[in-house]
């Protein structure tokens, strides 16, 4: 048997929902990654838009659009040439895909539990789907 199965608190099914705690910490690493830089590139657009509104009627529009110049830079870096765009569309992707293998197999299966299992797991790749579509909208 596998040493982790020896450990005391996690008992002999810990293998067999490994893979399950490895994804769960892996999604949850991303998600917090994505808030992470969504909100950092929020805060730099708020900061721009606010800048924009003290000015008010009084623009030096050379200082205006080296400022938008230097936020239209970090959201490009950030999202389009730090490769994180990617990732996100890797992200969105498999989440996609997961959502429709659990429908897929909330279908196909006659357990009770696993349908249940299936629609909840579903539930919660459509809840993240959106929520990141809705985010980035923000962002664009």
């Amino acid at each position: 048997t596998p040493w982790w199965d020896m450990i005391a608190p996690f008992g002999p099914c810990f293998s067999e929902m490994f893979p399950w705690l490895n994804y769960w910490v892996h999604l949850a690493t991303f998600v917090f990654v994505f808030f992470l830089l969504w909100r950092i590139t929020r805060n730099e657009i708020h900061k721009f838009q606010e800048r924009l509104e003290l000015q008010g009627h009084l623009v030096c529009w050379e200082a205006l659009a080296g400022q938008y110049q230097d936020t239209n830079e970090l959201v490009d870096e950030v999202w389009r040439t730090g490769n994180f765009g990617m990732a996100v569309l890797g992200f969105l992707t498999a989440t996609t895909l997961d959502a429709l293998r659990c429908c897929v197999v909330a279908l196909i299966s006659g357990d009770a539990q696993t349908v249940h299992i299936m629609y909840v797991w579903g539930t919660l790749d459509a809840v993240l789907l959106i929520t990141t579509l809705f985010l980035m909208s923000g962002v664009a």
